[in-house]
């Protein structure tokens, strides 16, 4: 089935009435209606830009703005409208919607293709398990299940390009790139390895061992060059050469367990953020690493050309602290424990005890972070100070 030519790609300009950056256009406002304050959140997740984010819930889903906070979309199920996984595709009118819930909306081996303007599927994928995640660029759809990966055309939806068996993954991770490169990151075969897979050079390969314990949250970036990852025990994040698995930042969150349930690069690059059950996110400057690998890597094409903003570099990269002790292993004939060498986050947004997805906005120093009880935080923090980030907004999506 082809539905290249039934999505509308992001148009500057009042007449493009599926761009949800235009909040006159009735296709966004006639269905603006404040959903009940019971429906319980199922899934949230950021557009490829970070401007829009998706909240399925048990009665349907909602589209908001981040800068500034609004709701732009929202679409309630009259009976049966639980939705698991509302994913958006940059700034267009076709979200990928999975069932989930008490009461799903479509069985959850099912992802369809919705168009919020006409409010109708545009075409549907089956699977014999159910789908734990969905990713979309322009070129593929991702359908993530427990055990795999399943790779479709977007343009014709029943031809698969390739199906990638993974370790047992129950959350739906995976990160794909949103620049020229068509990148992936999933789980490996074995349980804390990392499987890179570019899906327009047909090619893959595999970080081994990259954690102890299993995954728990990917991250990868624009131009498709690094990885972040972290595992179920949540200490520790690592910044790996998606090229070669090459190690090139080892970043400490804490040292007691979390549940890290977010990873985002900035559009530049620069700054990593990670947010976790314990409800504080925080934020790394990968500025070295990220100049490491621009010695050795040709970067994707420019973000401006996939309708993603990006501030330029700095100049004088900011620098993670380390312990105030990491200059003592120097001088010890023995090995010092991992605590002593990670680098710890610049800048931290404090926030109450909640799972959220985070992100960055366009400017590199705003931070976007949306939780399971339904609160939208704000933040801001000092690329050359770091420390305490500054809450800019707070706001209940209900």
């Amino acid at each position: 089935m082809c539905i290249r030519d039934r999505y509308q790609r992001r148009v500057r300009g009042p007449k493009q009435p599926h761009h949800l950056r235009q909040s006159v256009a009735p296709s966004i406002m006639k269905c603006s209606v404040e959903p009940a304050c019971s429906s319980r959140i199922q899934h949230i997740s950021f557009n490829q830009q970070h401007q829009f984010f998706a909240v399925g819930t048990n009665t349907g889903f909602s589209i908001y703005s981040c800068e500034p906070f609004k709701l732009k979309q929202h679409q309630e199920f009259p009976s049966n409208g639980g939705i698991g996984v509302a994913e958006m595709l940059f700034q267009t009118n076709i979200l990928a919607l999975v069932g989930g819930g008490r009461e799903p909306r479509w069985p959850p081996n099912e992802v369809k293709l919705w168009d919020v303007h006409q409010e109708k599927e545009l075409g549907w994928l089956t699977f014999k398990h159910e789908v734990k995640n969905v990713k979309m660029r322009r070129d593929i759809v991702a359908a993530v299940l427990e055990e795999s990966v399943v790779i479709h055309r977007f343009e014709d939806l029943s031809n698969k390009i390739q199906t990638v068996q993974t370790a047992r993954n129950p959350k739906g991770i995976c990160a794909l790139s949103a620049g020229a490169t068509s990148v992936m990151a999933i789980p490996g075969p074995e349980d804390g390895s990392i499987c890179v897979l570019s899906v327009t050079e047909n090619k893959q390969h595999i970080i081994r061992k990259a954690h102890d314990s299993p995954l728990a949250a990917l991250a990868i970036n624009l131009s498709a060059t690094r990885i972040a990852s972290a595992s179920t025990t949540g200490t520790l994040i690592r910044v790996f050469d998606a090229r070669s698995g090459k190690k090139l930042q080892e970043l400490r969150r804490g040292m007691d367990y979390a549940d890290i349930c977010s990873l985002s690069f900035n559009h530049t690059s620069q700054w990593l953020c990670a947010a976790s059950d314990k409800g504080t996110v925080h934020v790394f400057s990968c500025a070295e690493s990220c100049l490491e690998n621009n010695q050795t890597q040709p970067m994707a094409a420019p973000a401006r050309q996939y309708d993603i903003p990006g501030a330029a570099p700095e100049e004088e990269p900011a620098a993670n602290p380390k312990s105030s002790l990491a200059w003592f292993q120097g001088y010890l004939p023995i090995a010092m424990p991992k605590y002593f060498d990670s680098e710890w986050s610049f800048a931290q947004l404090q926030l109450p005890a909640m799972k959220r997805s985070c992100a960055f906005g366009s400017d590199g120093m705003s931070i976007f972070a949306v939780g399971e009880d339904g609160i939208f935080y704000h933040g801001s923090f000092n690329p050359h100070e770091g420390g305490p980030c500054d809450l800019l907004v707070k706001e209940s999506l209900f």
